[in-house]
């Protein structure tokens, strides 16, 4: 939650939310979809991993979390917020982007901060599972790079292909799948986000 983020750390509002070319703070604590976190930004991905360590060790107890969405046991997790912004500040456009493929613009900067927070949350919780999302402009897989840390569990938000009627977005669909698996380590898939149909305290683990 963006909000309750914003209100955990008021004096790191710039190195978690993004400051578009305008000069605009994607930052509202009142409306959901007036925020945006900066993931071209590894301080970011600092800030969650002491987070995470404030919570392991006392218990629970420090914590901004609510009971649904608090890691567990054996999970970790982030989510951008549902926004579907173009990021266009200089850091961002240094990234290779898609512009012809909607859902390709922006999955270089995501797989990259994925891959940092991925790095880092393996480093502080090595026991632990980072779950990731591909969705909206960031559904297809990066290019940049070749796999993601071990750590890594990775949820499409793609539709349901089995229900889908054209061969031809089937065939993209698993396009995205596939192009996820293969950054995974050995034994593990990228599986669909399947919204309530599992919903339990881990973030939607099928």
């Amino acid at each position: 939650n963006p909000m309750v983020l914003a209100k955990a750390h008021p004096d790191k509002l710039e190195e978690i939310f993004y400051r578009d070319a305008s000069g605009r703070l994607w930052q509202d604590s009142e409306t959901y979809l007036f925020n945006y976190f900066d993931v071209t930004n590894p301080k970011l991905a600092d800030i969650l991993i002491n987070d995470f360590r404030q919570y392991y060790d006392s218990d629970g107890k420090d914590s901004y979390w609510g009971h649904v969405w608090a890691p567990s046991s054996r999970y970790i997790w982030f989510g951008q917020c549902d926004r579907g912004l173009i990021m266009d500040t200089p850091r961002a456009k240094s990234f290779p982007r898609a512009d012809a493929i909607p859902c390709d613009v922006m999955s270089e900067i995501y797989g990259e901060f994925y891959r940092v927070l991925g790095e880092k949350a393996l480093k502080a919780f090595p026991d632990k599972t980072l779950v990731l999302m591909a969705y909206s402009n960031y559904l297809r897989a990066p290019r940049l790079f070749s796999k993601l840390p071990p750590n890594v569990h990775m949820l499409a938000c793609a539709g349901t292909p089995a229900l889908v009627r054209s061969a031809a977005y089937r065939r993209d669909v698993i396009d995205i799948y596939e192009g996820w698996n293969r950054m995974m380590p050995e034994g593990r898939k990228c599986v669909p986000y399947t919204y309530d149909l599992s919903y339990n305290s881990q973030g939607l683990i099928p």
